[in-house]
């Protein structure tokens, strides 16, 4: 089952800054799970970005249906909730950003490296300053209880200057 609503106006201008795309409504219903969503972005050369994004999925087999070679065996539930707000239009280049995300029971493997099963918990924050609260799992033959937080990390993955920061305790 899904629903959308949405529409988009280019503009009279060639360069896209008057385009609006507005996503008032996406809502989607599976078999095990849901998606409720909404955007609006304006100006495509310098965007003005608000999202909001609430999921709440089982993700058994994802990694066939994605064709993730690198993850194996996924299973458990995950539920997600992202506020994604970007002003690009101004010299500042305004983000924000609020995202929260919960584990139950999430299992899979690296093949050849690691098999992670029962993770469990909460990460909570902004993109780039996640906060990890009681997050519950098994890796091999190792059980982990972590709680801390990690800075920078979308930083490190975009940005090779950037080295991530961590405060946690296992």
């Amino acid at each position: 089952n899904l629903n959308l609503k949405a529409s988009f106006y280019s503009g009279k201008l060639e360069n896209l800054t008057k385009a609006h795309l507005k996503i008032d409504t996406l809502y989607a219903v599976m078999p095990d799970g849901n998606l409720h969503a909404s955007l609006d972005l304006k100006n495509f050369e310098k965007p003005k970005v608000n999202s909001n994004i609430d999921l709440d999925l089982d993700v058994e087999n994802f990694d066939q249906l994605l064709d993730l070679g690198f993850l194996k065996e996924i299973n458990g539930r995950i539920a997600m909730s992202l506020n994604y707000h970007v002003d690009l239009t101004v010299d500042s280049n305004r983000i924000s950003d609020n995202l929260t995300l919960r584990f139950d029971d999430i299992s899979f493997e690296i093949p050849e490296l690691l098999e992670v099963k029962l993770l469990n918990g909460n990460l909570s924050g902004v993109l780039d300053s996640l906060h990890m609260q009681d997050l519950n799992l098994i890796a091999g033959n190792t059980d982990l209880l972590i709680n801390g937080d990690l800075m920078y990390a979308i930083s490190m993955l975009t940005e090779a200057a950037n080295i991530a920061e961590t405060n946690v305790t296992i």
